[in-house]
This record gives C-alpha cells, sequence and structure tokens, in this order.
C-alpha cells in the first residue's frame, strides 16, 4: 500500500520541474569538454566524408575545362602520356556519354534556375553509371579511342582544395563552439554557434563534390548539396540574428525565430525545389539575409551612440561582417547572378567567409565581444595547437605512408617550426600591446629610487610611469582617493591610487584606445606600485636617519665649537677677536645651511644680503646701486643661500679691495626658465680677465656655482671695469 501511495505521488506531482537551459550543460561539461566534443564530432564527420570519398569511381587522370570543351592530361597505360587533349565521348559497357564543361561545374548553385539543376544532377547519375565498369573508354575529338582502368579514389587523390576546405570550416566551428562553450547562456553566443556550424557543414559539404573528378551518385550529390544550402541557410541567418540580438536586442519583436523559420521554409523550397526565386533560386535568400544584417547592424550603431563599449565592439564586428560579405558579394555571388558562372576559386571564397569569424576571434581579445576576457584567444590557440597535432599527425600517417615514430617526429617539427612561432606573432600582433613587463619598467624604478627626491616628484613619476606602462589616452587626478587598482566602465577606465593615497588617478583608453583594460595590467602596475612604495618607506627612513645625525652634528657644532669662538672672541685681543668673530659668523652659517626647514622667501633673502653690501660699501666709501625685482612666493634652501652669499660676499671683497671702486652695480632678474640671472660691475680700475691667476678664492666662487647647478663669467668692459655675471636656477 505504501508503494502504490508512493507511485501516485509520483504520477500526480504537479510541482513545476526545473526547466532545461543552456546553464545546465556547464554544470555538467567544462569548456575544454564540450570543445573536445565539438572537435570529435567534427571529425567523425570528416571521417564519414572521406568514406563517401573513397566509393568514388575514378580514373586518376587529370580533368580540366578549357572554354567550351573538356580536356584530360596524364599517362594512359596503353598510350603515350596525355596533354590536353579534347575528350568528346566517354563509354563503357557500350553505354555512351557525350561529356560537356558542364558536367565538371564544382558548385551547382551557379545553376540560377532548379530545372536547370535536376538536368545537371541526372547527367551526373548517367555518368556515375558509366563510371562503375572496371574500363572506361574515352572518344577523342580526333576520333582515337583510349581504355583507361577505374579504380576507388584513393586518400592520396585527394586535392589539396579538399583539405583548404575541411579546415576553413573547421576554424569557424571551433572559434563559434569556444565562444559558445565559455557563454552557453548568452543568446548571441548561441546563435554564432549555429552560423559556425552552419559554416562547417558548407565548407564540408562543398569539399566533397567540388573536388571531384568526374561524378558521383545522385542521390549522394542531393544529400550533400541539401547539406550545404543548409549551411548556407544557417550562416546567413546567423549573421542576421546576431546583429539583431549583440550588443543588445533591438526590440521586442521576435526576429530570430521568425527569420530562422523562413530560412528554414526556403532551404526546404531549395531541397524539393518547387518554386524558383525571381532573380537567381539559390542567392535571392543569401541577398535578403545579407541586407539584414546590415540593416541591422546599422540599426546597431545608432543606437549605442552614447555607449563607447558596445560601439567599439560593435564597429569591429560590422567591419568583420562588411568587408568579407562584402568580397564575397562583389567576387562571388554577383558573378554568378549576371553570368550564370564561378569566377572565384571556391576556396578562396570559404575563405574569405572565415575572415568573419576570425575578425571577430580577435576582436574578443581586444574589446571583449560576448563578454569575454582577452584570455580567450590564446587559451583557443592552445586547444588548437593540441588538436592541430593530432590532425598533422593523422595526415602524414595517411598520406604520406610512413611510420608512426616517424609521422611524430615529422609533426613535432611541422608544428613546432611553423604553427608556434606563427601563433605567437598573432597572439602579439592581434591582442593588443600587452602592458610593459616589469623587467622593461624596473631600471626607471629603481633609477628614480636611487636618487634624492621629494614626495611631488614622486607622484610626477609615478604618473609618467602609467604612461609609459599602458599608454592611455587620458589621465586625470581625482580627489577621491583609492586604495587600490580598479576596473571601471567595462574595462575603459583604469582608476589607480596616487603614492600619498591622498587621491586617485583615473586612466582612459588602455593602449591608445586600441584595447580595454585587463586584469594582467592591473598585476604589473600593482608590482610597480609595490616597490614606488617600498622605495619611498625605505627613502624616507634614510633621510629620517640623516636627520637626525644631522641634528647631532649641529648640535655639537653650536656646544662646543660655537662655545669656544665666543669665549676667544671675548678674551683675545681685537685683531684675533676679529678672526674668531669671522669664524663664528661662518660656524652660524654652515649650522643654518645644515638645517632642512630653513627655506626662506627669495624677497627676504635679498633684503638682507642687501643690507650687509651696503654696510660693506659705506665702510669702503663707495655707494651702492641694488636693482632687485620682487619675485613673489619664490623661496630658496638654505644651501642656495649660503652658497649665493658667499658667491656675493667674495665679488664685493675683490672689487672693493683691488678696484677701489667708486659705486657698484648689483641687478638681478628672474628668467623665463626660472632662473636667476645677477650682474655685478663697479667703475674702478681693474686688471683684464685673461691676466687673473686663479686662487682659493675664485676656485671657490665657482664650487658654489657649480653646486647650484649655475655659472659665474667674468667679462671685460675696456678697462673701466669687470662685469660678473651669475646664474643658476631656482625652485619656485
Amino acid at each position: 500500500m505504501q508503494g502504490e501511495d508512493k507511485l501516485a505521488g509520483m504520477l500526480y506531482d504537479r510541482r513545476p520541474k526545473p526547466a532545461f537551459n543552456q546553464r545546465m550543460i556547464m554544470v555538467r561539461f567544462s569548456p575544454s569538454s564540450l570543445l573536445s566534443t565539438v572537435a570529435a564530432l567534427f571529425l567523425a564527420a570528416v571521417v564519414g566524408i572521406v568514406l563517401a570519398v573513397s566509393n568514388e569511381r575514378v580514373t586518376g587522370l587529370d580533368w580540366q575545362v578549357d572554354e567550351n570543351t573538356v580536356t584530360v592530361s596524364g599517362q594512359v597505360a596503353e598510350a603515350a602520356e596525355l596533354k590536353n587533349a579534347h575528350v568528346m565521348t566517354v563509354a563503357s559497357s557500350n553505354v555512351y556519354f557525350n561529356i560537356t564543361p558542364d558536367d565538371l561545374i564544382p558548385e551547382p548553385d551557379v545553376l540560377p534556375k532548379f530545372a536547370m539543376v535536376q538536368e545537371f544532377m541526372a547527367r551526373q547519375q548517367r555518368l556515375a553509371d558509366v563510371l562503375k565498369a572496371p574500363v572506361l573508354t574515352l572518344i577523342l575529338a580526333n576520333g582515337d579511342e583510349l581504355n583507361v582502368p577505374l579504380r576507388n579514389r584513393h586518400l592520396s587523390d585527394l586535392p589539396i582544395d579538399f583539405w583548404l576546405q575541411i579546415i576553413a570550416g573547421f576554424l569557424g566551428l571551433m572559434i563559434t563552439a569556444g565562444v559558445w562553450s565559455y557563454k552557453p547562456q548568452l543568446l548571441s553566443a548561441r546563435i554564432f554557434l549555429i552560423s559556425g556550424v552552419g559554416f562547417a557543414l558548407l565548407c564540408s559539404t562543398l569539399a566533397y563534390y567540388s573536388t571531384r573528378e568526374l561524378a558521383i551518385s545522385e542521390l549522394a550529390f542531393r544529400i550533400a548539396h541539401a547539406g550545404n544550402r543548409l549551411g548556407m541557410v544557417l550562416l546567413t541567418y546567423g549573421g542576421s540574428a546576431l546583429l539583431w540580438h549583440y550588443p543588445s536586442q533591438l526590440g521586442k519583436f521576435p526576429f530570430g525565430r521568425v527569420t530562422f523559420v523562413v530560412a528554414l521554409l526556403a532551404w526546404t523550397n531549395e531541397t524539393m525545389q518547387w518554386i524558383d526565386t525571381p532573380f537567381h533560386s539559390y542567392f535571392d535568400l543569401f541577398f535578403i539575409c545579407t541586407t539584414l544584417s546590415f540593416v541591422n547592424g546599422m540599426l546597431q550603431w545608432r543606437r549605442s551612440k552614447d555607449q563607447p563599449l558596445e560601439r567599439a565592439a560593435l564597429r569591429w564586428l560590422l567591419l568583420s561582417f562588411l568587408i568579407s560579405f562584402s568580397l564575397i558579394w562583389l567576387l562571388y555571388v554577383l558573378p554568378i547572378v549576371l553570368t550564370s558562372a564561378l569566377q572565384l576559386d571556391l576556396v578562396v571564397a570559404s575563405y574569405i567567409v572565415l575572415c568573419v569569424f576570425l575578425g571577430i576571434a580577435v576582436g574578443i581579445s581586444r574589446y571583449r565581444i560576448f563578454d569575454l576576457e582577452r584570455w580567450w584567444l590564446a587559451v583557443w590557440l592552445w586547444f588548437l595547437s593540441g588538436m592541430l597535432v593530432f590532425i598533422v599527425d593523422i595526415a602524414l600517417i595517411t598520406l604520406l605512408d610512413i611510420g608512426v615514430l616517424s609521422s611524430l617526429t615529422l609533426t613535432i617539427l611541422i608544428v613546432g617550426w611553423l604553427y608556434f612561432p606563427l601563433r605567437q606573432r598573432v597572439l602579439r600582433r592581434f591582442m593588443g600591446r600587452q602592458s610593459q613587463p616589469l623587467k622593461e619598467l624596473l631600471p626607471n624604478i629603481l633609477s628614480f629610487m636611487l636618487t634624492p627626491h621629494t614626495r611631488e616628484k614622486a607622484e610626477e613619476f609615478w604618473q609618467s610611469l602609467l604612461d609609459q606602462a599602458i599608454r592611455p589616452i587620458q589621465q586625470e587626478i581625482d580627489k577621491q582617493p583609492s586604495e587600490q587598482f580598479a576596473i571601471e566602465d567595462d574595462g575603459m577606465v583604469l582608476r589607480a591610487p596616487s603614492i600619498d593615497g591622498q587621491y586617485s588617478l583615473e586612466l582612459a583608453g588602455c593602449d591608445g584606445g586600441r584595447r580595454l583594460f585587463s586584469h594582467s595590467d592591473i598585476s604589473v602596475l600593482q608590482q610597480c606600485y609595490d616597490l614606488i612604495r617600498f622605495g619611498e618607506h625605505q627613502y624616507m627612513l634614510r633621510e629620517d636617519a640623516t636627520n637626525r645625525e644631522r641634528e647631532r652634528i649641529m648640535r655639537d657644532l653650536h656646544d662646543d665649537v660655537g662655545a669656544k669662538l665666543l669665549t676667544l672672541i671675548h678674551r683675545v685681543p681685537d685683531p684675533y677677536a676679529d678672526m674668531a668673530r669671522s669664524a663664528l659668523t661662518t660656524l652660524r652659517e654652515t649650522i643654518f645651511s645644515l638645517g632642512n626647514d630653513n627655506d626662506r622667501p627669495l624677497d627676504e633673502f635679498m633684503a638682507s644680503l642687501r643690507e650687509e653690501c651696503i654696510d660693506r660699501c659705506e665702510a669702503a666709501n663707495c655707494e651702492l646701486h641694488w636693482q632687485v625685482p620682487a619675485t613673489g612666493n619664490c623661496k630658496v634652501t638654505a644651501h642656495v643661500q649660503i652658497n649665493l652669499s658667499r658667491v656675493i660676499r667674495e665679488c664685493m671683497t675683490n672689487s672693493l679691495k683691488h678696484s677701489q671702486p667708486k659705486n657698484i652695480w648689483i641687478t638681478m632678474s628672474l628668467t623665463d626658465a626660472f632662473e636667476i640671472d645677477m650682474h655685478l660691475e663697479h667703475d674702478g680700475p681693474a686688471v683684464p680677465v685673461q691676466n687673473w691667476q686663479a686662487n682659493n678664492g675664485m676656485l671657490n666662487m665657482f664650487r658654489r656655482m657649480n653646486e647650484l647647478a649655475g655659472t659665474i663669467t667674468f667679462d671685460d668692459r675696456e678697462g673701466q671695469g669687470v662685469d660678473i655675471n651669475l646664474r643658476f636656477p631656482v625652485p619656485l
């Protein structure tokens, strides 16, 4: 009874069951498992195609269409080598078939009407029946008859075009599957996968029947052609539906469902060959779908005008579609519609379409299309590398008929020497310039850390390092502080902390706007930031220790040497007292210069210097002419004060002692280059400069000006004195 109640409960349980969705796939399967499954299914399909190809009957000769004739070249067992021999008829078992150039067209889509395609398929069946015999008789235009043995097609008979088509389809499928495997819940990713499946179906079926030697059975041809048309429908539908839904859905209208139903109805009409369309039965649908794609793209463009991130991704997406499909229209579709003849090689056409998928893959690494990070391209290429090793290995074993060990060796050489270098160039070229690695930035950081600097200089260096590392379009200071790096506006903006943590830096447009900010950028910048902060901390510790030692020396000089000099001043006679007094003044100036907090306004310093010069001129019966303008908020350090005052003092001493002038002029100006320009001149007699002999006073003046990163020059005034010019930079 209890078991019956349990069964009844199960039968009548009306609670809603969880709906199956794409997200459930990711719970059970990882992206790599999904990619491997898709790759395995495609390879299984390729194996099926190869098995179907092996049933094709071939002669092993080279059949070509030369204008309006069919020619054949190659070695026939019972005759000399044929070279472009004109073939009129092929026969076997008393069945004759007049072969025409139309029988060798690689793609029946060039025929505009269904009746023409039906006739083509019927002729393919009759020609395939002729090829069932063991020997094929070729009747040439000159009346000669040649018997050619027939055999099943070998894998080595397949032309390179066959494999190129397979590779194109595989790449397109794996790109779309790679996007879908990481974003299965995203509708646009699912639509993108549909277009990739369509492209793979188109290329693989095209590889089967477009590379046939003469003919395949009508049933096999119709199945392959229907698959090819289904692939074209899915590809073009995917393009138009993708641009309806990405970056954002254009409206509530169920565009994807409606167009999918219409596309399937059109494909059914093509397969059953019911009703011809007005212009071209096989390309009218392609024209409609591509037109819808461009219209949807323009609508998305207008809609994203105020959304720079979406517009950047959309620009890349539209360029990929526009360039590829425009080339297909101009070089492939339009000539077929106008002339009913194939003007563009099918392999070239397939690879032009493949550029849509390759362009989107590159766009993912640059603009995070489908919300995927830049690592996606690297992951996808690594997966492709593994698949490439497998494919090359199998191809070498099959085509060259070599041993397993030799095949593996050649595979490693081919993939290692050719593919991997090419892969690295693709990553460097299309993933955008990464932020500079730490090893390239480290020399600049170490050089700055070992150079004395202020906190302001550290902030300036940090800002310049950010410009060097990631080359943003714009860098602005935000008063809002930030303790860590952060990516904002979906990768368009990176916020970085300042060195002192009092504000933040807002950087927009990574690498000149060519890519979005990524976590790898943050990793590099965080290491640089930590190094600079560590260097700043160590620098402050050194400065603190230096200041403490400086203060100890200042105290010792003041308390010990200063006290002794002061005692001498009061105990020794005047000549020696004056010397002690001068030494005490020099000592006080030295102690003053050792202080870190002795910056002084330039105007105040120049005023005290003027008072000293006036006193000395009055004692020497000389008049001082002082022309020094106000300099505003300009300040000078104790180091500048001591060196400049001693240079001026030495110049005054030499002028008053050796020339005994009546007037001395001192002028000063502040140049646009933030340099102090001072001139001293007098009207007393002077020895020409070239006759001067360097002494300690002169050498000390040059040394002090050199410490100020300045210059001192002496110019004769034709026996009327000497002009002394001082110039040195000063911080504002």
